[in-house]
């Protein structure tokens, strides 16, 4: 999940993360996440504010974002750095959207 961002902390209303719609029913998703749970997931959820939807938490969307595009290639997704961390390390955590 890319759900927080630097700027929101705890307040997830105040997402910064904007969704533009493209043609059909996909969106571009444009903005930074603070924190992913696991970066190597083939598909995440993503909390974006759709094109002059309101503020706060009900303006809010969550989107399902697939990491391979339907041909196979990469998502536009770029992880700033991954978390070293005990543990499970079959799941990666990142910073970064």
């Amino acid at each position: 999940m890319f759900l927080t961002e630097k700027s929101a902390g705890s307040d997830v209303g105040a997402c910064q993360t904007v969704a533009k719609p493209l043609e059909g029913s996909s969106y571009a998703l444009s903005g930074e996440k603070w924190f992913c749970s696991n970066a190597g997931a083939e598909l995440v959820m993503v909390l974006a504010r759709p094109q002059g939807a309101g503020t706060g938490t009900s303006g809010l969307g969550l989107f399902a974002m697939r990491r391979h595009l339907e041909d196979g290639s990469l998502n536009h997704l770029h992880l700033e750095r991954l978390k070293n961390k005990l543990g499970t390390r079959p799941m990666p955590t990142a910073r970064s959207f």
